[in-house]
């Protein structure tokens, strides 16, 4: 039984989040990349044979049993929340387009469908995998533009699926656990330049800083287009003690941001960047150890992130440094409904 997760810096739909582009440049989080990803960064081969009840569809990919049929969720919260493992009441707080798989009376599989500031537009599946063909063409045909998922490199089952259905590779990410003490040690000599000054975003002016998380995210691989969202950017603030923004004395203006995410399974390193003009001046570093500093003290040994194996900067000082190297995903993109 395979799916997709989902989930991005803060944002929904998408997937684990992480550092990303350049350490001293370019943004974190790379779900999402529009890109190809190099063959050095595919998930390893393998041959999948799917055996199916009847013949496959024009998409090419197989098709369920015949009692099988694809509707809108209503409010069949009781029969999803069993399908993917929350509650009637987590799925009431999150309203998002869903879809059904019945088969014989039965929700055997579902689909939904979330849509990131960025205008990408994500599925994620759950229950049978023999239903998710049926599912993401209802999905398809009902959003009329491409659509992206996310697979555990290791789901080779579900990669299967969503290559038949028309998705293709383009990017994959690894994720990393890291030890507070050994990222820090590593980062023992990163300072600010005299003419910047680190703050904590809880002090910093939220539409400058709005601002400034935009401009930062058009860098991030696979999120160009993004306009943020001032409700959720607001939410985003709701831990600013990790959430460092640097400033440039000489004209007051906002150079870069970095931030640490306080979740229940502990501390994730969600999103690192400076503006363009600012490269070069070893901000990233400073802001990273300010924030890490900052989530050292929460009581965990450890945080998590994430970056591309494409990131020539990141992933190879990150594979050095990581005390446990938790796996790799796929992000997937499908063009438009292919019927």
């Amino acid at each position: 039984m395979g799916g997709a997760v989902e989930g991005v810096d803060g944002a929904a739909g998408g997937s684990p989040p992480g550092v990303g582009a350049e350490v001293d440049g370019a943004a974190a989080s790379p779900q999402a990349a529009a890109s190809s990803a190099s063959p050095r960064s595919s998930c390893p081969v393998r041959t999948i044979v799917i055996t199916v009840e009847t013949p496959a569809g024009r998409s090419g990919f197989p098709r369920y049993r015949r009692t099988l049929h694809v509707e809108p969720f209503t409010d069949q919260y009781d029969a999803v929340a069993a399908l993917i493992g929350r509650s009637a009441s987590e799925l009431r707080a999150r309203v998002a387009p869903r879809w059904l798989a019945i088969d014989a009376g039965r929700a055997v599989a579902v689909a939904t469908a979330t849509t990131r500031p960025d205008r990408r537009t994500f599925v994620s599946l759950a229950g049978d995998l023999a239903a998710y063909g049926e599912l993401i063409e209802a999905v398809g045909a009902a959003a009329r533009r491409p659509l992206h998922a996310h697979a555990d490199c290791a789901d080779a089952e579900l990669r299967g699926v969503l290559a038949a259905a028309g998705f293709v590779e383009v990017m994959v990410a690894e994720s990393f656990r890291v030890r507070f003490a050994d990222a820090l040690d590593a980062l023992h000599k990163a300072r600010t330049a005299p003419w910047f000054t680190l703050i904590a975003a809880g002090e910093a002016d939220h539409g400058r800083l709005f601002t400034l998380d935009n401009a930062i995210r058009q860098d991030v691989p696979g999120a160009d287009g993004w306009r943020g969202d001032r409700a959720m950017f607001l939410d985003e603030l709701a831990d600013p003690a990790a959430y460092a923004v640097a400033v440039d004395e000489t004209n007051g203006e906002y150079a870069g941001l970095a931030r640490v995410w306080r979740n229940p399974s502990g501390p994730r390193f969600g999103l690192v960047g400076v503006l363009r003009q600012y490269r070069g001046t070893r901000l990233g570093p400073a802001l990273i150890r300010g924030v890490l500093e900052e989530a050292a003290g929460w009581g965990h040994e450890s945080f998590v992130t994430e970056t591309s194996l494409t990131n020539r900067a990141v992933h190879p000082r990150l594979a050095r440094l990581a005390a446990e190297r938790l796996g790799q995903w796929a992000q997937m993109r499908r063009p438009v409904s292919l019927r």
